[in-house]
């Protein structure tokens, strides 16, 4: 699958795409345990609060896809 807007060049996909990772990124450190140090999950300390690592990269891609959707793109099949 790939984004496609109508009108929209290869420049402008890859600036809104660009722009559309960053935010979701920046929510999903702001919500989660994103850039902790390695000990903040050390056993010893306890369970880490919050998403799993796993569950933060799911909610980070559904927030590309919502950005992606809000600037008028949509998901298509990919030429093969």
């Amino acid at each position: 699958m790939r984004w496609d807007k109508p009108g929209a060049d290869g420049t402008a996909l890859a600036h809104d795409l660009t722009n559309c990772r960053a935010l979701a990124h920046e929510r999903a450190a702001r919500a989660g345990n994103i850039g902790l140090p390695p000990a903040a999950s050390d056993p010893r300390f306890g369970s880490p609060s919050g998403p799993t690592q796993v569950e933060q990269r799911l909610q980070e891609q559904q927030a590309v896809e919502a950005c992606m959707r809000e600037k008028g793109y949509t998901l298509v099949p990919a030429e093969k």
